[in-house]
C-alpha cells in the first residue's frame, strides 16, 4: 500500500479536478486542508467527503507552529476542528491526524509531544513534487514530469505530498492506473490500521 496526499487546498479549479480524478479512479486519498481553504470552498471539501477522502488537519492559516506558543497551537487545532465540523458536518468522524504546515516541527519534541498528547499522529512525506520537480523546473514543470517523479518514487509505505495547483493537479490522470497496477492507493487512516491476528 502507498498513501497519496495533498495539502493546503488554494485554487477551486485544482481542488476539482483531483476530485475527478480520484472518482474516476476509485481511489481515495487524504486532503491535508488550512482551515481557511475550508471555509472558501464548503461544497469541494463535502464532496471529497461523500467521494470517501478524508480530511485532516494543516492549521488554520498554514504559518509556522515553531513560532507558536503551546496555547497558540491548541486554539488553533481547536478552531479548526470546529470549522471542519461547521463544514463536512457531525457525522464526520475527523481524523486525529495532522500535518504541520511546511513540515516546521516535524523534528521539535516540543510540537510532537503536544500533537501526541491528544493522540494525533503527525505524517511527513517521502516525495514530495515541489521539491522533487516543481522548484527545480519553475514555469517549465510539466504534469508528466510531476506523474513521472511520483511513479519512479513509489514504494511501500510511501506517502507522496503534492498540492492543488497546476502542475500537480492534471498529473493524477496520469499517474493514478500505473500505481494501481502495483500498489493499493488508500488513505492515511488506512495505512495506521494494524491488521489484527486470525487467532
Amino acid at each position: 500500500m502507498m498513501c497519496l496526499t495533498f495539502d493546503d487546498g488554494y485554487g477551486s479549479n485544482y481542488v476539482k479536478t483531483v476530485l475527478d480524478c480520484l472518482r474516476e479512479n476509485n481511489v481515495q486519498c487524504t486532503f491535508f486542508i488550512i482551515g481557511k481553504c475550508l471555509q472558501a470552498y464548503p461544497e469541494l471539501w463535502q464532496q471529497a467527503i461523500v467521494d470517501g477522502n478524508e480530511i485532516c488537519y494543516h492549521s488554520m492559516k498554514h504559518e509556522n507552529l515553531m513560532t507558536y506558543t503551546n496555547q497558540q497551537i491548541l486554539n488553533d487545532i481547536a478552531i479548526w476542528n470546529s470549522t471542519a465540523k461547521e463544514i463536512l458536518g457531525n457525522d464526520y468522524a475527523i481524523p486525529k491526524i495532522a500535518r504541520l504546515p511546511g513540515g516546521n516541527g516535524n523534528q521539535s519534541q516540543r510540537i510532537l509531544k503536544l500533537f501526541n498528547n491528544l493522540n494525533y499522529n503527525v505524517i511527513a512525506w517521502n516525495a514530495d513534487s515541489y521539491t522533487g520537480v516543481i522548484r527545480q523546473n519553475g514555469n517549465r514543470t510539466t504534469d508528466q514530469q510531476i506523474a513521472n517523479y511520483i511513479i519512479n518514487h513509489a514504494t511501500i509505505g510511501n506517502i507522496s505530498l503534492q498540492h492543488f495547483n497546476q502542475y500537480d493537479a492534471p498529473s493524477v490522470s496520469i499517474y493514478t492506473k500505473t500505481l494501481k497496477q502495483k500498489y493499493k492507493l488508500g488513505k492515511i487512516s488506512d495505512a495506521l490500521i494494524t491488521p489484527s491476528s486470525s487467532t
